[in-house]
């Protein structure tokens, strides 16, 4: 299944009609779907994609040549001539019209071949500023591409002509994965799979929720059961102290001193891994939103921002002998006893993403800091503020199955009032999430002034 990606297919468009050469860069996370955007992206155009393995380099070249020939059907490409990826790269440039070479897991490539980076540089560099060279070089371990691709030290810095990110999937397109299944099992699908493409087409769009984690998580062997570990050993050194870190969060450690207490490791080494950690997009250092420097914060609490990894530290790995013992008919009551709680979080995380995206179609300001507001005597669960205009938006959010009613309303009015937004607000925008609606008291008064309501994930028109 393909879903969305439409900006990521449009800065590939964009970079194909443009004339001059492209080396573009594309990594992100395993399962996110890149190869599947670069297979969109190839239909219908010459040229085209080799995914390349652990296997030696000599024969991953001839596979690699082979594909070339297949697509373009140049015999010259198909032969066992071309020696080294980047004359395979320099052979695709010459043939004078624009074909698409799209190299897939290059780390895999450069484990194989450690010169391939120093090979398409030199080709690269000879090629002519009228070539229609079109390379684009992806792959899934984001440490090896932002160090050995993208880095000051790689021979290739400085030739990408663009490079992309993927990152998961937002809520709103999981429904396209889940079809027809109200909001409580699709947040329960997303709560366990996050936005990875990878992980929700492992889960069935009809079979009972609890019953899918029964077949496809809480069994031995399964995918989802696993992929925690490979994911940290493929991309960490160390993975069993980062194992460590990631459990005290999940457990509830969120400040430095708690997870150097949970775990023993030195206060300098935790700053190092969880650093490493927020640059995978694995861990957040989350601030109060008043924070206007939040990297100067010292309010700074760090939770899990990846959902899969979020769910399978809380529930899966504490149980793992358990689960690999096949005695999990315990397991599964215990879990629906504290899922409404952990749903609970996952829907505050999502409430924040619907509502900046709402807002901002409403013609509401940019909020420049935006998350949640806490201190010792109160929380917002949606907080942001906008240095250019002055605003700020204050928003509260239920995952309960009573409606909202004018006492909600008339809290979130006096919260907003008594934070310290850091300035004084030129207007304090107001927003409500909730489950299971609002009392037609709210509603009526919301609107006459201007609140934001989500009911469930749809925003309400005003």
């Amino acid at each position: 299944m393909f879903v969305d990606r439409e900006d990521e297919l449009s800065w590939l468009e964009r970079a194909w009609r443009e004339p001059a050469p492209q080396l573009l860069v594309v990594y992100g996370r395993r399962r996110v779907g890149k190869t599947a955007l670069l297979r969109k992206f190839l239909e219908g155009k010459p040229g085209f994609l080799y995914v390349a393995d652990r296997n030696p380099a000599d024969l991953q070249l001839r596979d690699a040549s082979r594909a070339a020939g297949e697509a373009t059907g140049d015999p010259l490409a198909a032969s066992l001539g071309i020696r080294g990826f980047g004359n395979l790269v320099g052979h695709m440039a010459a043939r004078g019209k624009r074909t698409a070479v799209l190299l897939d897991e290059f780390p895999y490539l450069l484990e194989s071949d450690p010169g391939a980076s120093a090979s398409l540089k030199k080709v690269w560099d000879e090629i002519p500023a009228t070539s229609r060279a079109f390379v684009v070089l992806c792959g899934s371990s984001v440490g090896v591409m932002e160090t050995d691709v993208l880095g000051v030290r790689s021979p290739l810095y400085g030739r990408r002509t663009g490079q992309r990110r993927i990152l998961p999937l937002a809520f709103s397109h999981v429904a396209a994965f889940f079809p027809g299944k109200p909001l409580d099992e699709r947040l329960s699908r997303f709560a366990v799979a996050g936005g990875i493409p990878g992980y929700l087409s492992r889960l069935s769009p009809r079979a009972d929720f609890w019953r899918d984690l029964a077949d496809h998580v809480f069994r031995p062997g399964e995918f989802l059961n696993a992929e925690a570990e490979f994911l940290l050993r493929e991309e960490l050194r160390e993975p069993r102290n980062y194992m460590a870190i990631l459990r005290a969060i999940a457990s509830g450690r969120h400040r430095v001193s708690e997870i150097v207490n949970d775990t023993g490791f030195d206060k300098s080494v935790i700053s190092r891994y969880l650093s490493i950690l927020e640059d995978l997009a694995f861990v957040v250092r989350e601030t109060p939103a008043t924070e206007r420097s939040p990297h100067k914060s010292h309010k700074g609490l760090h939770r899990i921002l990846d959902p899969y990894l979020r769910f399978w530290f809380r529930f899966v790995h504490p149980n793992l002998s358990l689960i690999e013992a096949g005695q999990t008919a315990s397991l599964i009551p215990r879990i629906r006893a504290e899922w409404p709680a952990f749903l609970g979080e996952t829907y505050e995380t999502v409430a924040r993403e619907i509502v900046r995206a709402k807002s901002a179609r409403a013609g509401w300001p940019a909020w420049e800091t935006y998350g949640r507001y806490w201190n010792a005597d109160q929380e917002l669960y949606i907080a942001g503020v906008s240095y250019d205009t002055g605003e700020v938006i204050a928003g509260e959010v239920r995952w309960s199955k009573k409606p909202m009613d004018l006492r909600d309303l008339a809290a979130l009015r006096t919260k907003a009032a008594a934070v310290p937004w850091g300035l004084k607000p030129s207007r304090i925008r107001l927003a409500l999430v909730s489950r299971s609606g609002f009392r037609p008291d709210l509603l009526k008064q919301a609107r006459a002034l201007g609140v934001l309501l989500i009911h469930g994930d749809s925003a309400l028109e005003r």
